[in-house]
């Protein structure tokens, strides 16, 4: 029984002109999702990476001042192109391991819960060497509007009524800098009380957070950061510098 059923299979292909595929394709398919379920976890592991980056990086000690609660504050620095990013690679994942050997046999929920939970471990890992941090700067400074749909901070920086505004050093002449913000507004500030974070030396170029009592377009400033810290000042609190 067991011949003839194997017969007429083998003459059912050779009808229809079908040549079977040898047990290695399937071994190399099968390490390609594999491969590229991998691939997509680590992805993800970036956009996690990235995502934590831009929340450490806020503003914290003046979310008061910008007008929001804690929790409001992080839904609105939260970066919704970085999350779009994050689940589409996720489902991608999950695309993936469905079309290896066994993947039929996992659910949904079980596929989507372990590459959530592997890009969450992977991403925080790469956040502590500074990757997150690294990719957000890299992109920043090369992809056009990446502030309104990436790391969004610069822009809940601009609240002078309280005091406080950010933007783009462009010159510095002693205690006398020129600072121009998103709205491309320039701004005078004087530094000759300021404490400036971490004992920073700010060059033209950099972009700085300024506090201070501002007047038309100038500012008394009394504490500048840089919204940008070197990697090795990322995760600590340095001294003040007068």
């Amino acid at each position: 029984m067991t011949n003839e059923f194997e017969k007429k299979i083998l003459e059912t292909l050779k009808e229809k002109d079908i040549t079977p595929k040898s047990k290695w394709e399937f071994l190399v398919k099968d390490s390609m999702f594999w491969s590229l379920a991998a691939l997509t976890v680590l992805l993800g592991a970036v956009c996690v990476s990235a995502i934590a980056a831009i929340l450490h990086s806020g503003d914290w000690d003046i979310v008061e001042k910008l007008g929001h609660s804690p929790m409001g504050y992080v839904i609105a620095l939260l970066p919704h192109a970085w999350v779009i990013i994050l689940v589409g690679f996720i489902l991608l994942a999950d695309y993936y391991v469905r079309h290896t050997k066994k993947g039929y046999t996992y659910s949904l929920l079980a596929i989507v819960a372990v590459v959530v939970i592997a890009s969450i471990a992977l991403g925080l890992l790469l956040f502590r060497v500074g990757v997150g941090h690294d990719v957000d700067e890299f992109l920043a400074e090369r992809v056009p509007h990446y502030n309104q749909y990436g790391n969004k901070r610069e822009l809940f920086l601009f609240h002078p009524e309280s005091g406080v505004i950010a933007g783009k050093v462009i010159m510095i002449q002693g205690d006398n800098w020129n600072v121009v913000d998103k709205q491309k507004q320039n701004w005078h500030i004087e530094t000759e009380e300021a404490r400036i974070w971490g004992k920073q030396r700010i060059r033209v170029g950099m972009h700085v957070r300024i506090e201070g009592e501002i007047e038309d377009d100038t500012v008394e400033a009394e504490y500048i950061k840089p919204l940008r810290p070197p990697r090795h000042m990322r995760f600590r609190e340095p001294a003040m510098a007068q």
